[in-house]
């Protein structure tokens, strides 16, 4: 394969994690949202502790799984951006600033462990 053609593929596949990314985030956002409005629906029809503790309990779940995909999501991207720039020394991934990675690893990393952090309360609390 031509190196140009790499390239071009190397690049394809950073675009595709991006994307899976936030499709994933949107995923786990509309779970999240659905296992809440579950645990928490009008207080005239209140819900039983040991579904509220499944419920909860499925939100670790949740929270682990799609957290552990993230972070498969971010070592497939530093590997790919690690071949795109050995492809092209001169190009924008060997001109980024390095610290950029982590300012947007903590953001996305957070939506995983905000949600697993009040589920365990959740658990704890039930």
């Amino acid at each position: 394969m031509k190196p140009e053609d790499e390239y071009k593929e190397t690049m394809e596949s950073i675009r595709h994690y991006s994307r899976l990314r936030f499709a994933q985030l949107v995923v786990f956002s509309g779970l999240n949202a659905a296992m809440i409005f579950t645990a928490f629906r009008s207080p005239a029809t209140p819900l039983d502790s040991s579904i509220l503790t499944i419920v909860a309990v499925a939100g670790i779940a949740f929270s682990l799984l799609f957290f552990w995909m993230e972070v498969v999501h971010d070592l497939y991207k530093s590997y790919f951006i690690k071949v795109a720039i050995e492809l092209s020394p001169n190009g924008h991934w060997s001109r980024r600033p390095k610290y950029l990675a982590i300012l947007v690893r903590i953001p996305v990393w957070s939506v995983y462990i905000i949600p697993f952090v009040f589920w365990i309360f959740m658990v704890m609390r039930g």
